[in-house]
């Protein structure tokens, strides 16, 4: 970079001594065709009075003619000095335009000595620089080959030890195809098996809902025929369950969660993972709306899944607080 420095600079001289040499030619051109011009008219000058001194000798009858004809020729000498006085005049300006002209390239060539001095200085300090930074260049790279030959030892160590993966992992895929093969077997056994449980279930459910339908009918029966009789504690399993559940509400942070009641119920079912008995456990305990599950914090989360003796974690897993919020921002 100084080397480039330095050769714009040398370009710069270069260019300002070749614009002070152009000038110094136009201007001794100038004088020349100026002195050239002088010279003719003192030549116009010394032939009019040649001419003059011979027609005095030879025409000393038309003197009179001859005094006109010299007074005509002076005025035009005069008018020929007046000329040269202008040339003189516009000469002089020039050598002031050319004097101004060197003393600005004198001040310029100082600037520019100035300037190459102050480059100079950089040049020396970018040497020192360049300098130190090959020492640290010097040193990175000595760290590295030390750092390189540490890391070809890791490496071959490495690489043996990834051999020995590479045994041990043919090992293991050997085995787990063993496996798998042995697996496939059980594998169609439990399906076969997981079918018939689905089945037995749905049959279960069906039998449930059969069996809650004919409870919910001898209530509503035994409310026509016996309305003044005291209610009776139910007695099937899902009433106890509901019992068992609404007798933990008191676990629940309805402070965080907040109140609502029973007219206030929004279609909880429409959350997935709530079925119809989930639901009938929440309403149980207190919970009717879409708002309050959106309230749930991580410690309702646990608490309420606890309390209604649902599959641990699973509030959490099927994102209730996260449905019922997307649930409640379409309602309004």
């Amino acid at each position: 970079m100084g080397n480039a420095i330095l050769e714009i600079i040398v370009m710069l001289l270069v260019a300002a001594i070749l614009g002070f040499i152009i000038a110094w030619i136009i201007r001794k051109s100038r004088i020349s065709e100026l002195e050239n011009e002088l010279a003719n008219l003192k030549a116009k000058n010394n032939k009019t009075e040649a001419e003059l001194a011979t027609l005095t000798v030879e025409h000393k009858t038309s003197l009179e003619n001859c005094s006109n004809e010299a007074a005509k020729f002076k005025q035009e000498i005069n008018d020929l000095n007046k000329a040269n006085t202008n040339l003189s005049d516009v000469l002089k300006t020039q050598k002031e335009k050319y004097k101004n002209l060197e003393i600005t390239n004198k001040i310029d060539a100082e600037k520019l000595k100035l300037e190459i001095l102050a480059f100079g200085k950089k040049n020396e300090t970018l040497s020192l620089s360049q300098n130190l930074l090959q020492e640290k260049h010097d040193t990175l790279v000595a760290t590295n080959k030390a750092h390189a030959d540490k890391y070809s030892l890791e490496l071959a160590a490495f690489d043996k030890i990834n051999v020995n993966l590479a045994t041990e992992i043919t090992n293991l895929k050997d085995s787990y195809n063993k496996e798998k093969e042995a697996s496939k077997n059980n594998t169609k056994q439990l399906k076969d098996e997981l079918l018939e449980l689905n089945t037995k279930n749905e049959l279960l459910i069906n039998e449930a809902s059969k069996w809650e339908q004919k409870y919910n009918n001898c209530i509503e029966n035994s409310k026509k025929i016996q309305p003044k009789a005291e209610p009776k504690k139910p007695t099937t399993k899902e009433a106890e369950t509901l019992i068992r559940i609404q007798e933990k509400a008191k676990n629940i942070n309805f402070a965080q969660i907040g109140t609502a009641s029973e007219s206030e119920k929004d279609d909880l079912k429409i959350i997935k993972g709530i079925g119809l008995f989930i639901e009938k456990k929440l309403n149980a305990i207190g919970i009717y709306t879409f708002k309050q599950i959106s309230n749930f914090s991580e410690k309702d989360k646990d608490m309420v899944n606890e309390t209604i003796e649902f599959f641990s974690g699973r509030v959490r897993r099927d994102d209730w607080v996260g449905q019922a919020t997307e649930l409640l921002r379409n309602k309004n």
